[in-house]
């Protein structure tokens, strides 16, 4: 089965990839800013943790059809087609240098606890509660969707 997995294994990577966007990189696609995108990702990765809460508004009987899809099977999403909605986009906390540097520092601690706890479970807003070790597809896919938005 596909998917980009975001674990231990291919932390550096995605950190390589984190740390070659510039204050300059320009958007190839969307509205969301750097910054803003930044954030968003980050906030992401603390649902996930559970240090940030959402409503489960997942429906049971298409959720796992969801996941496999969006998560394991086709994880080149369309370019700007795909929405979240609003409350997945907190403000900055900071500027670039420093959303970078929280956002990085959350992604090494997903990796090691989704290695030490892949069955611990979070709520996912269109997912419902689901083990780490499937959050790693989720924020495979999430972060590879926003890196090529911004060239990397």
């Amino acid at each position: 089965m596909a998917g980009i997995p975001f674990n231990v294994q291919t932390l550096g990577t995605f950190e390589a990839r984190l740390l070659s966007l510039q204050p300059e990189s320009s958007r190839q696609w969307g509205t969301m800013d750097l910054v803003t995108m930044l954030r968003h990702l980050r906030f992401v990765f603390e649902v996930s943790l559970g240090e940030q809460r959402l409503p489960d508004e997942s429906w049971p009987v298409i959720r796992r059809a969801f996941y496999f899809l969006l998560f394991r099977a086709l994880t080149n999403w369309p370019k700007g087609k795909i929405k979240a909605p609003a409350a997945f986009f907190p403000t900055p906390e900071t500027d670039f240098e420093g959303e970078r540097e929280a956002l990085r520092a959350i992604m090494r601690r997903f990796a090691e606890t989704a290695r030490k706890h892949p069955e611990h479970r979070a709520v996912s807003t269109f997912l419902g509660a689901i083990p780490l070790r499937e959050w790693v597809y989720v924020h495979g896919a999430h972060c590879n969707h926003h890196f090529r938005q911004y060239g990397v």
